[in-house]
């Protein structure tokens, strides 16, 4: 059993290195190109073109897949809904209202004529005000109100049994597939977009995918392995078919990079990534609280938060 937990501690620490690679690449886009273009320095260099094919940006996206392995191994553990639901609760809204908090005050007390908006605040606490037709204090948390979202799904979907199983995952992609091309035709509600997670819901499922191939490396049923490879390979042409069409902020650039992070996480799978169990990449969390912490100190006055409109 001990050997087992230095294991998966072994392995979280490779996804922590990961994830702090991602924090680092977005905090370098926004204060490379995001704030270049906003505050007028670098506009030469720095065209608003380049937010499209900043590297950086798109390290949401691994973020994403992380959570959906993650979140597998979380609800596995044996955990009913109830203690899954306090786990993530407890991980991620005191953090997330303290930074707001934190925010808010900033934003406050350094602006002339300032005016706290009590509604707008409330609703923040959410992590989801764009659902209840609020402005997110801070733009960049916009990622948190998928991931409240999608924990919402997995836990209606396997809380109940504590075990993941492929077929309801491709059930589930079949329906977004559907709502996918049904919305290309005919928007739908912002709302129900919200709730299907659309556009990433497949870059969740790949994380969850790649946990069941970990998992199924230990079974002798080859059919199980072949089915969450083949599981992949489609969810990998549905991030290429959604390129063809640009949807969201789906374009050449995020459709590479995501390429990348599914090799990545096969190397991972299979042992290939060890050396980057290093303690400089590890506790991302840091890294994502001391950005939001730098982005709110020096967010000029006139323009504050409030206004960051440019998505991650």
């Amino acid at each position: 059993m001990t050997h087992q937990n230095n294991k998966v501690t072994t392995r979280l620490s490779v996804l922590d290195s990961l994830r702090g690679l991602a924090a680092l690449g977005v905090v370098l886009h926004h204060f490379i190109i995001v704030y270049g273009i906003k505050y007028g320095y670098g506009v030469t260099k720095y065209p608003p073109e380049w937010l499209e094919i900043s590297i950086g940006r798109y390290g949401v996206e691994l973020f994403f897949i992380i959570s959906g392995f993650v979140i597998s191994l979380t609800l596995e553990k044996g955990r009913n809904v109830t203690e899954f639901a306090i786990s993530r609760f407890s991980r991620l809204f005191p953090t997330y209202w303290f930074c707001l908090a934190f925010t808010s005050l900033v934003l406050y007390f350094s602006r002339e004529n300032s005016f706290f908006d009590f509604d707008q605040f409330l609703f923040n606490l959410t992590m989801a005000p764009q659902f209840f037709w609020r402005e997110p204090i801070d733009g960049s948390y916009w990622t948190l109100m998928y991931e409240l979202f999608f924990y919402f799904i997995i836990a209606i979907m396997f809380g109940k049994s504590g075990k993941i199983t492929i077929k309801p995952l491709l059930l589930t992609f079949l329906v977004f597939v559907v709502f996918m091309i049904t919305n290309f035709i005919y928007p739908m509600h912002v709302k129900l977009q919200y709730l299907l997670l659309f556009p990433h819901l497949h870059l969740f499922w790949a994380g969850i995918v790649f946990y069941k191939m970990w998992e199924y490396r230990k079974d002798d049923n080859n059919l199980n392995q072949m089915a969450s490879y083949c599981f992949i390979y489609l969810l990998l042409l549905f991030q290429w078919l959604m390129c063809l069409f640009e949807i969201n902020r789906v374009n050449f650039t995020s459709s590479s990079l995501v390429s990348l992070y599914f090799l990545l996480f096969y190397l991972f799978i299979n042992n290939k990534l060890e050396f980057l169990k290093n303690r400089i990449f590890k506790k991302s969390n840091f890294y994502k609280i001391r950005s939001d912490i730098i982005l709110a100190l020096f967010d000029p006055p006139r323009s504050g938060i409030c206004h960051y409109r440019i998505s991650l």
